[in-house]
């Protein structure tokens, strides 16, 4: 089992830290050594989380952050443009340069990649389960010029996971005989949705489930070896 520090590395974006430290150490909230940008963003995070989008006000992300309002305003004109900062930077950004490390190493075999790709995908599901609501149920509050920023790198991080596959095919790898759009659109249905039913502290971990769904995947991509 490829472990998420085998995926992205020990160095970590801020805000991914804080999360990973919280859940997997233990650790109490709290901002440590964040600058005032990322305490405003952590206090958005639960609280959006906690009360929802339309429920949280400034003055309570202020408070949470221990700023005032107008500390607030220096860095995010509304509160539009901090769920708009949660998605891009967090949600979007950070992965996009941890997934696209994977595709980009050529000692890894197709399957390896892809592997390595749903590994990944399910422990951020899981283990940044604040994050992932955001994501999903946050979009809908963003205005159209940001709405269409965060379609547009959602379409290139899905397309990370087509061209690994396109890789798979080309080399003879995998089977040919199928909708590659089809094919990704079942791999992030089946790999997306586990932050909704799989318990973190449950009897399977995020990477015996990753295991599991490569299998079920990647076995059923491999082209059948003559015998």
């Amino acid at each position: 089992m490829w472990s998420f520090y085998d995926v992205c590395g020990k160095k970590l974006p801020p805000l991914l830290n804080a999360c990973v430290r919280q859940i997997l150490i233990g650790e109490k909230r709290g901002f440590g050594k964040m600058n005032t940008r990322d305490k405003i963003l952590e206090s958005a995070l639960h609280l959006f989380d906690e009360k929802g989008y339309h429920q949280t006000s400034i003055q309570e992300i202020s408070e949470g952050a221990g700023v005032s309002k107008g500390g607030f305003f220096h860095y995010f004109p509304s509160k539009n443009d901090i769920l708009f900062a949660l998605q891009e930077s967090f949600c979007i950004d950070s992965h996009l340069n941890n997934i696209e490390k994977v595709a980009l190493n050529d000692d890894l075999s197709p399957a390896e990649k892809l592997h390595k790709l749903i590994d990944y995908e399910v422990y951020t599901h899981v283990k940044n389960r604040p994050n992932v609501v955001i994501f999903y149920h946050g979009l809908k509050n963003l205005s159209e010029d940001k709405i269409k920023i965060i379609k547009e790198k959602r379409d290139r991080y899905e397309e990370i996971f087509r061209k690994v596959i396109r890789q798979g095919i080309e080399r003879g790898d995998f089977k040919d005989d199928f909708d590659i759009n089809i094919v990704s659109k079942a791999l992030f249905g089946m790999c997306n949705w586990t932050y909704m039913w799989l318990d973190p502290e449950g009897p399977m971990t995020p990477g015996q489930i990753s295991d599991t769904f490569s299998k079920l995947f990647i076995d059923g991509l491999h082209k059948k070896r003559e015998a």
